[in-house]
């Protein structure tokens, strides 16, 4: 967009040469997505996004088990990638033929080493979206210590979110990212959405400044 050229044509050198501060971008994200600021993580792309939840949520903690991340497929290879860095164990639901989403072979993926279980809405790269109520079931089936990831990439294009439902389901977090739509791929810029206390142990493991 040649206002996204005008804006960063803008930048002083104080706003390039120092840490910058966050709160008028989380502001500025959060009132987007008809949030508060306090359920909003930037994150360097999305992709950050899921580095961190995944060592905040796959880390195998001291002389436990294993914790287990379901990847109904096919899907982002970043889930695969992020859950065997953090020490997770993959576990994979195959698609069905028509690739609409497989709900009653993922509720049959968890077991209470779950501690993962990340949706796709619309899906990447079939564009198949999944009904809410999917998610819904989902979030309601998983381990109490479990969360439900929705990456909604592609959401401005599909026309549907599951942000305004996170009040009613605090073990589910969205990730958005402005790369797609907003053409911004280059600037890296994505966010976390979800109650303030899933979202504490994410945040502890995003890098300072990044």
């Amino acid at each position: 967009s040649p206002r996204v050229i005008e804006a960063l044509a803008r930048l002083r050198p104080d706003q390039i040469g120092f840490y910058p501060p966050y709160a008028a971008a989380t502001d500025a994200v959060a009132k987007y997505l008809d949030v508060t600021p306090d359920r909003v993580t930037l994150t360097n792309g999305l992709d950050e996004g899921i580095m961190s939840l995944a060592v905040a949520y796959l880390r195998p903690p001291a002389g436990g088990p294993v914790p287990e991340a379901i990847v109904p497929e096919p899907a982002f290879e970043i889930f695969r990638f992020d859950t065997a860095v953090a020490g997770g164990r993959l576990v994979q639901v195959p698609p069905r033929p028509d690739f609409t989403f497989a709900l009653d072979e993922v509720l049959a993926a968890i077991t209470p080493a779950t501690r993962v279980v990340f949706l796709t809405n619309p899906n990447n790269p079939t564009g198949v979206s999944m009904p809410l109520e999917a998610i819904r079931v989902v979030a309601q089936h998983v381990p109490r210590e479990a969360v439900v990831f929705v990456d909604e990439a592609y959401a401005e294009f599909a026309g549907a979110s599951f942000i305004p439902e996170l009040d009613s389901f605090p073990n589910v977090i969205v990730g958005r990212t402005f790369s797609k739509a907003f053409g911004l791929a280059g600037l890296r810029i994505g966010c976390l959405v979800g109650a303030p206390d899933t979202i504490d142990p994410i945040r502890r493991a995003v890098p300072v400044y990044s």
